[in-house]
C-alpha cells in the first residue's frame, strides 16, 4: 500500500513459483487461513511498531499510525489471528 499517496497500489502479476509469500495485515485471517501452507505471526511491542512506522512513513503520519494500530489490534483480537499461526516471531527488544 501507499500511505503517502493514499492508495493500495497497483496489482502485480508474479511469475509462478512453488513457494509464494503473502505478506500483510489480514493475509492469514480466518477466511483464508485454511488454504495457507504455513502461517507466521510477527509481533513487536506497540511503541516499537509505532517507531518503525514513523521512521518509514514520516512523523506526519503519526495520527494515521495510531488509528491504524487501534484498528489492527481490534481486528486481530476479533479474528484470533495469532492463535492460528504455525510460527510466532518476536521482533521486539529484549525487554518485550
Amino acid at each position: 500500500s501507499d500511505w503517502r499517496g493514499d492508495s493500495i497500489g497497483p496489482w502485480r502479476t508474479v511469475t509462478w513459483s512453488p513457494f509464494v509469500v503473502i505478506e500483510g495485515v489480514t493475509c492469514s485471517r480466518a477466511a483464508v487461513a485454511d488454504v495457507l501452507a504455513c502461517r507466521v505471526w510477527v509481533n513487536a511491542p506497540p511503541q516499537e511498531r509505532l517507531a518503525r512506522g514513523l521512521t518509514r512513513d514520516g512523523a506526519e503520519h503519526r495520527g494515521l499510525w495510531e488509528q491504524w494500530m487501534r484498528e489492527e489490534d481490534a481486528f486481530f483480537a476479533a479474528d484470533a489471528t495469532a492463535s492460528r499461526a504455525d510460527v510466532h516471531v518476536w521482533t521486539g527488544t529484549a525487554e518485550g
